[in-house]
């Protein structure tokens, strides 16, 4: 759907300049890699020099705006109902790769299965322009977003109010990431 393509957009910008605004990776906790039962602990904590308090409300901020954003994208298409559908082509030269971008619940109902490309193709969009402008609005929003919240935190945070986040023991079963890495 069109709400969930212009949120995993704007939800890789974001990401992308919380990291620059507050520099930050992931290192191993005391715990990491301590066997526990029938497998493994996985431990790791982020480091943020110091501001990992102020790195976890930036961040919960921003997916609390994505969600928002995203009721608010799926109700703004479903209203609209353009009944289009996007296909993207994001074929490199090693494979082919295509989103099939569906505007709203009108169009994907009107798609079958087993005539997935000859409908898709039959609602076909003849301008991406209207998807690409939605994208750009959502982008600049989102920066606006990130950049003020970053200078409330900031200017505001406490680090004496700990939010309650409850423990959590991560072990992972021997041979659970086998193929994976």
């Amino acid at each position: 759907m069109a709400a969930g393509y212009i949120i995993s957009k704007i939800e890789e910008l974001g990401d992308k300049q919380i990291d620059g605004m507050i520099p930050h990776e992931y290192v191993e906790g005391k715990e990491h890699g301590k066997r526990h039962g029938g497998g493994w602990i996985y431990d790791q904590r982020i480091d943020a020099g110091g501001l990992e308090g102020q790195l976890e409300e930036l961040k919960d901020r921003f997916h609390q705006y994505l969600s928002e954003r995203y009721d608010a994208l799926q109700n703004e298409f479903d209203r609209l109902a353009p009944r289009a559908v996007y296909m993207l082509d994001k074929s490199t030269e090693d494979e082919p790769h295509m989103d099939f971008v569906f505007t709203d619940k009108t169009a994907l109902q009107a798609v079958r299965l087993r005539h997935f490309l000859n409908d898709c193709r039959a609602l076909l969009s003849s301008d991406p322009t209207p998807l690409g402008r939605t994208v750009e609005r959502e982008e600049q929003s989102i920066a606006r977003f990130l950049s003020d919240n970053h200078q409330d935190i900031l200017q505001n945070f406490d680090p004496g109010v700990v939010k309650f986040r409850k423990k959590r023991k991560i072990v992972i079963a021997d041979g659970a990431l086998d193929g994976l890495l």
